[in-house]
């Protein structure tokens, strides 16, 4: 058991089961061959007009007349796929559930990459275990489960109601109205007036279904191959079906917008009339402050350039009647001189 935590425990335990059980399980196989031919067989000899039609309807006229004019034993193989006829037991699906949750745990953390997310999903699937994850899993299922009633639906509208086969529109609105009556709401709070009332959990209702899941599986079957032996009317439900889920997405993205405007609110709460004119008062007194402070240091500039002014004046008086003291000394003293010499 030890070994089977890793994978080449378990490609051990896959190789030795099938040698045990070679022989037994190429006899299931035949038998399962042989009932699948017998099947088909009995499609081909025992069907009626109206079932013809009604595979017509859903392969293609083309395809039921191939089939019909087929030799099922000579003209077609059925094969096994890979790794579905491999004996299951507890021991071999335990390691399998290990050798994928060590996988998972591995590359979860590049959820966010398609071919991740493509690899992990087959490495299940040849494991033999279904494989869904992701947001509005259930969403897609949903919608497959859907998209598979509505033939069940054209079927019984085209029996009872016959005269709507050549009214693609009125067909239409009738299969949607069937489906909506078996899958109802098809679109949460589609008719309410506030998409955003929460449900007994608390939840707003636009919000319990994934609407791009939706949106993904009916865009995969309008442009798939199944799309072509649908009808008219079959097509413009889809299309409905599709429309309503992309408005829903709309509204959903309104009411988020709405949600986080609203919270923004909360965490920043914006003041009252009362407390804006109490700060508006503030900031003009806060103003006339400013502008009487910047008054009194222009004031206050201007006595001390003119202090300056004067200070600058008189020290040049000053300097002027030094200058012109020194002058008339030194005058006084060139003409004694000249006296004396001519004495």
């Amino acid at each position: 058991m030890r070994s089977a935590g890793t994978a080449t425990g378990v490609t051990a335990m896959q190789e030795q089961a099938s040698r045990r059980q070679a022989g037994p399980v190429d006899q299931r196989i035949q038998r399962d061959k042989e009932l699948i031919i017998q099947c088909l067989e009995n499609i081909q000899e025992y069907s009626t007009p109206e079932q013809l039609d009604m595979l017509g309807k859903r392969f293609g006229k083309d395809v039921v007349k191939a089939f019909m004019a087929t030799n099922l034993r000579q003209d077609i193989v059925i094969g096994i796929k890979a790794n579905s006829d491999m004996p299951r037991s507890m021991a071999l699906q335990t390691a399998n559930f290990q050798a994928l949750a060590q996988a998972m745990q591995q590359l979860m953390q590049f959820s966010d990459n398609p071919s991740v997310m493509e690899f992990l999903s087959e490495m299940a699937t040849s494991m033999g275990f279904p494989f869904s994850i992701g947001e509005g899993r259930n969403d897609r299922r949903e919608a497959e489960y859907r998209l598979n009633l509505l033939n069940d639906i054209e079927a019984v509208i085209m029996q009872s109601q016959p005269e709507l086969l050549n009214n693609s529109l009125e067909l239409a609105n009738a299969m949607y109205q069937g489906l909506a009556q078996m899958c109802g709401p098809l679109v949460q709070d589609a008719e309410e007036a506030n998409p955003a009332a929460p449900d007994d959990s608390g939840i707003p209702r636009i919000f319990l279904q994934f609407h791009p899941s939706f949106m993904d599986v009916y865009k995969d079957w309008l442009f798939g191959e199944q799309v072509k032996g649908a009808s008219n009317a079959r097509k413009l439900c889809v299309i409905q079906m599709w429309l309503d889920h992309y408005k829903a997405q709309l509204s959903q993205q309104a009411v988020m917008a709405q949600l986080q405007a609203g919270l923004a609110q909360a965490m920043n709460p914006q003041p009252s009339p009362e407390d804006e004119a109490a700060l508006k008062d503030e900031e003009m007194r806060r103003q006339q402050e400013g502008a009487e402070m910047d008054h009194q240091r222009q004031l206050e500039l201007r006595d001390k350039d003119a202090e300056l002014g004067e200070r600058s004046a008189s020290a040049n008086h000053d300097r002027k009647l030094v200058e012109q003291g020194a002058q008339h000394a030194g005058t006084m003293e060139i003409e004694r001189a000249r006296q004396s010499a001519g004495a």
